[in-house]
């Protein structure tokens, strides 16, 4: 919980801690594309405490909540049983565990996107409809308003009651109704979107361009979500693209099986359920649901070029989570196998605990690092300052972002033209010793740490040592004269 802060945590934490009057209007002002309800419940929430334990102790709260809800759900569809079942995963998903710690408004929106999908699900199963229903409006409406990419859950949803309802008129009139409901209540928020998705630099083109492709179909990004969705993403294991790693052959045999394990599972699921519920309609609740949520999502891949990322997926990870769980239920005359079966998922769930709750970034270690080892008369080099520890009136800090120059923001970075070699001469001239903070983010990525360490290296520089962190490296260099 106390693992230091890094920067895409930087931009809620910002945020939050404005004035309820400065904090609206930020919103439409950078690049980021996030509704308020998070910025303002967490505004409410550090007015309190704002020591880092508790700050990441709202996103926990949100985590233990969504568990329960699990449980809750689960014993809803079926039983006790089955709730258990999908709790137990749930405790131990990697990808819950990190959402629950991480500063973003990931946890708390899965959390009211499947809050509204049990509402749906007690109103489909003969609940009192309008008391639901007050429930689901409010549950879809918080879920909007922590993230825009909740409108795939709640889309999805209603394509599951057109297809399994539609010759139920008065139930779909109802349906309808509060769809247009939940769209009014979105209504303020709609201008504020349409200004973040103009503003946006995350759906550019280029970001995935790099992704496998086969037959002009973004391949590797449909395997990612479906990897996502079962929660065991790479994203958690490696800080480079796959493509740089493996070659085509490789990357089709991974990314068909992984389309067939995810196949496998959802036809588990499905098998052993007939009969096990009054309306059978009920059955294909949690499989459509998070097929349509996947399918939905890899449209938007298609379409308009929407990076992916796995945090994007908790609340379709927790749909499959359904899945897993009616799998292993269902095997009640193999009980052997489903004890094994969820053995499996288990231990591979525990094996990347230790990589759920490392921090992204090590900057706190890196900060202690520096402040024991760099001089007074020592300079510190990095591309942009994305460490809230480190203070410029501290260090002799040199940023050099605002020097480099790009296409886009997906582009790599241009040769260093003369207005940023006369900065970087003007470091030559002053600094002997000087301490690169190189950050693998998309820095790294884009060519920007490179740039730095090909000038130092032609200008006499020459490492004297490297002090590794997760996703940062310190690198010391002298200038041999």
């Amino acid at each position: 919980m106390d693992k230091g802060y890094n920067s895409d945590e930087g931009w809620l934490l910002k945020t939050a801690g404005l004035d309820l009057n400065k904090l609206l209007p930020s919103l439409g002002e950078g690049r980021s594309v996030y509704p308020p309800l998070s910025p303002f419940l967490l505004h409410l929430w550090i007015k309190l405490n704002d020591s880092e334990v508790w700050v990441r102790s709202y996103f926990v709260f949100f985590g233990l909540a969504l568990c329960i809800l699990i449980y809750i759900i689960g014993k809803t569809y079926l039983d006790k049983r089955f709730g258990l079942i999908a709790f137990l995963i749930c405790a131990i998903s990697p990808l819950l565990i990190w959402s629950s710690q991480f500063i973003r408004s990931y946890v708390d929106s899965a959390f009211w996107a499947i809050l509204s999908t049990y509402f749906m699900l007690r109103i489909v199963k003969g609940g009192n409809f309008w008391r639901n229903s007050l429930g689901y409006i409010f549950s879809g409406a918080c879920a909007l308003y922590s993230s825009y990419f909740s409108v795939v859950i709640l889309i999805s949803q209603t394509v599951f009651i057109f297809i399994f309802y539609l010759r139920d008129l008065k139930f779909l009139r109802r349906w309808m109704i509060l769809q247009i409901l939940l769209v009014i209540v979105f209504l303020p928020c709609l201008p504020l979107m349409l200004k973040q998705l103009k503003l946006a630099t995350a759906i550019d083109p280029k970001w995935v361009e790099r992704g496998f492709q086969l037959l002009g179909l973004k391949l590797g990004y449909h395997a990612r979500s479906i990897i996502a969705t079962l929660g065991i993403d790479p994203g958690f294991l490696w800080t480079y693209p796959l493509t740089q790693r493996f070659n085509k052959y490789v990357l089709i045999t991974f990314a068909g099986l992984v389309f067939f394990v995810a196949g496998w599972f959802f036809i588990l699921a499905l098998k052993n359920l007939k009969g096990r519920f009054k309306d059978n309609r009920i059955k294909w609740f949690f499989v459509v649901i998070s097929i349509l949520a996947l399918v939905l999502y890899d449209i938007l891949v298609e379409m308009i070029h929407l990076p992916f990322q796995p945090e994007y997926f908790v609340a379709q990870h927790v749909l499959f989570i359904f899945v897993l769980s009616s799998a292993i239920y269902s095997m009640e005359r193999r009980k052997g196998f489903g004890i094994f079966m969820l053995a499996v998922i288990s231990l591979i769930f525990i094996l990347r605990f230790n990589e759920a709750v490392k921090p992204e970034f090590e900057t706190k270690k890196s900060y202690a690092y520096l402040t024991k080892s760099v001089k007074s008369t020592d300079c510190l080099l990095m591309v942009r300052n994305t460490n809230s520890y480190i203070n410029p009136k501290t260090f002799n800090v040199v940023t050099l972002y605002e020097y480099f120059h790009k296409d886009s923001d997906a582009d790599y970075y241009k040769p260093l033209n003369e207005e940023a070699r006369a900065v970087l001469n003007g470091i030559k001239a002053k600094y002997k010793t000087i301490w690169l903070y190189r950050l693998y983010g998309n820095d790294e990525i884009l060519g920007a740490n490179k740039l730095i360490m090909d000038w130092l290296r032609s200008s006499g520089y020459e490492v004297e040592g490297i002090q590794k962190f997760r996703r940062i490296d310190v690198v010391h260099y002298e200038r041999i004269d």
